[in-house]
Order: C-alpha cells, then sequence, then structure tokens
C-alpha cells in the first residue's frame, strides 16, 4: 500500500520554479549527482558534464541540440577490456569502472524516448549489454519540454510529442518567466527534495502549460499516419522507390552518426607486442564497407541497398522483433545530410507507394 501512495503522490508532485532559480536547483543536483548539461561552446551548445567547482555555468536557451546525449551510456568508442602477454600467456584485465549516479538535465523528449529504444535493444536476446547498463542503471533524466520544436522534427508521426514525459524520471516545462517541475517516475522522487522549498503549482499554471503544448504540437507541420508502415514495407522490398530516394546518398554516415536510436557497432582489438585492448566503437549501416565479407562479396554494395537498410530496420525489422518503432523523429538526420536528403520524403514515398500497390 505504502509503494502505490507513493507513485501517486510522484505523479501530482509539482513545483513552480523562478528562471532566476533554476541554476540554484542546478547546483543543489550537482552536489550529490554526477551533472550532465547543455553546455556552450564556441560555436554551439553541446551536452557535458557540469564541473562547478572549476566553471561558473548558466542554463543556456536553445532548441534540439545538433547531438544527441547518447554518448554518455553508449560511448564512441569504449575500452571492453584489456590484455597483457605474459610469455606464452595472456592475462585477461576485466573493465573496472567506477559509475556515479548521474543525471542528464535539459534532455528533450525525442532524446528521452531515444533511450527506451536504445534499452530495448541491448536488453534483448539472451544477454543484456553489461557495459551499456552499468551507465543507464545510474541516470536519471530530467527531461526540458519542447516550446519551439525545428522545422525539421517530426515526433508526432512517431508517437512522440513535443512536451511527452515518455521515458522521463522529471520534466520542465518552460512557461516564459518559470519553470512547472513534474516528478514522472519513482525513481525520480529522488529529486523532491531539491525543489520542496518552492511553491506549488496553480491551475493558471497548467493551463498555461497546455496553451504551450498545444502551440508547440501546432508548430510542427509535417504529419503523416505509420499505423501500416510495417506491412507497407513488406511490399515493397524490391520496389522502384529505393532506386529514387537514394539517388543523393553519398554514404557519408552522417544521419547515422547523429541519430540518437542508432546502436550500429564495430568491435576491434588494438595490440602490439606486450598486450592490447579490445575497443567499441561506433559503425554505421551506410558505410560501403559495412557488409563487406572477406570474401570480396557485399550484399549491399550501392546506396539502394543500404538507404533501404536504414529504413527497413527503424520501420519494420524494429516493429517485427520490439513492437517499437526504432525512431523518435527527431530530425537530426534532415539537418545535417550535406545532400538535403529527407527522411519524411522517404515516409511519404513508401506510403504512397503501398497506396498504388
Amino acid at each position: 500500500m505504502v509503494k502505490k501512495k507513493e507513485k501517486q503522490d510522484n505523479q501530482t508532485f509539482e513545483k513552480i520554479i523562478p528562471k532566476d532559480k533554476l541554476d540554484s536547483l542546478i547546483k543543489g543536483l550537482n552536489k550529490d549527482f554526477k551533472l550532465i548539461v547543455p553546455k556552450e561552446t564556441e560555436d554551439d551548445i553541446e551536452f557535458d558534464y557540469l564541473d562547478s567547482d572549476k566553471e561558473e555555468y548558466q542554463f543556456p536557451e536553445y532548441q534540439n541540440l545538433r547531438v544527441s546525449p547518447k554518448k554518455f551510456l553508449f560511448p564512441r568508442k569504449e575500452v571492453l577490456y584489456s590484455f597483457e602477454k605474459e610469455g606464452t600467456n595472456i592475462k585477461i584485465k576485466e573493465k573496472e569502472e567506477l559509475i556515479e549516479d548521474q543525471v542528464i538535465f535539459g534532455i528533450r523528449s525525442c532524446d528521452a524516448r531515444s533511450y527506451k529504444i536504445l534499452d530495448t535493444f541491448f536488453s534483448s536476446g539472451k544477454y543484456s549489454d553489461p557495459y551499456y547498463f552499468s551507465k543507464r542503471n545510474k541516470t536519471l533524466l530530467i527531461g526540458l519540454a519542447c516550446n519551439e520544436p525545428m522545422t525539421a522534427c517530426f515526433c508526432t508521426s512517431v508517437g512522440g510529442a513535443p512536451f511527452s514525459s515518455e521515458g522521463l524520471d522529471a520534466i520542465l516545462y518552460d512557461l516564459g518567466d518559470k519553470y512547472i517541475f513534474k516528478i514522472i517516475s519513482e525513481k525520480g522522487s529522488a529529486f523532491s527534495k531539491y525543489v520542496s522549498e518552492y511553491p506549488d503549482v496553480k491551475k493558471a499554471d497548467l493551463k498555461k502549460k497546455e496553451e504551450w503544448a498545444k502551440s508547440a504540437r501546432d508548430k510542427i507541420k509535417f504529419d503523416i499516419n505509420l499505423d501500416n508502415i510495417e506491412k507497407d514495407l513488406d511490399g515493397l522490398f524490391e520496389s522502384d522507390i529505393w532506386s529514387k530516394v537514394s539517388r543523393r546518398c553519398i554514404s557519408c554516415g552522417a544521419c547515422s552518426y547523429v541519430c540518437p536510436t542508432c546502436h550500429c557497432f564495430d568491435v576491434q582489438e588494438q595490440s602490439d607486442k606486450n598486450g592490447g585492448k579490445r575497443v567499441r566503437i561506433w559503425d554505421n549501416c551506410q558505410a560501403s564497407i559495412f557488409t563487406l565479407e572477406a570474401s570480396g562479396h557485399n550484399p549491399r554494395n550501392s546506396g539502394r541497398e543500404r538507404t533501404r537498410q536504414r529504413i527497413y530496420h527503424k520501420f519494420n525489422y524494429y516493429l517485427k522483433n520490439y513492437k517499437i518503432l526504432g525512431c523518435v523523429g527527431c530530425g537530426r538526420c534532415i539537418k545535417v545530410c550535406p545532400t538535403n536528403r529527407d527522411i519524411r520524403e522517404t515516409l511519404k514515398a513508401v506510403v504512397e507507394a503501398a497506396e498504388k500497390a
């Protein structure tokens, strides 16, 4: 009975935080958690660790960031284990990593949903991935609802929303001069002590939040029904549309590297005469050598096959294997493509081709 009551209280725990008090909240959290926050660089804003002892921090204004915080749970390069040579013997040294409790502060709703997709992938099969979950299980997420979606955003077409709290432990709603701070999960109840001193939310604040939520949703102009996308793709594997939509692809892989849900990786050994290490690094299915076999055969030897694979992976295979879409509609792949390929146009082409078939 106690646990049920706690859960109910968490769902209704909402406080008002004036904007000039947000930095105080961040500093308070940083005393007990390793904090990951959006930080200004010379020409961009990126998520990074906050070191309050060495820097003055001001929470920046930003839309969704160019690079998602995926790397903090699934690093671009990660040592799995190292080994040493002792004569003819090999001594394995398991990875020893002390993971502190950490909070990703200011994560957007689409990126929070992407972690649910990564959670599903890294826990599938007989074994779950210990390297990913050693960090994931120590990580809490405080979201920031998206008042100003980017022109490339299409989260509403893949089951998300700018104000979605899915996958979050707590969320901030920006009301202009103040925030609503709402605890979402049972894990998020750990944040209650940092905001208990602030006033409770009022009906007028909740009404304003709903107005902002509607405004943000209305700003997303692209809308497509993907309810039947799995079946649509089932009948289009050999369709000519893949030749058309892949014409501009140069196989650079930029779309994969900024995608918050892509998880392809390669495992390599780096060694010398004294030993070495096994390393996991990001890889991407758009690279021409991704499926190159030792025999020289490549089952995906053109952009047509690689483009098709990317779409099928996210909108067909994921649904078949995990019952979820593998895309959160963040629009990053659209923003970074050097040849202006647009995944929304590809999805539209798929739906139209299925209707004609």
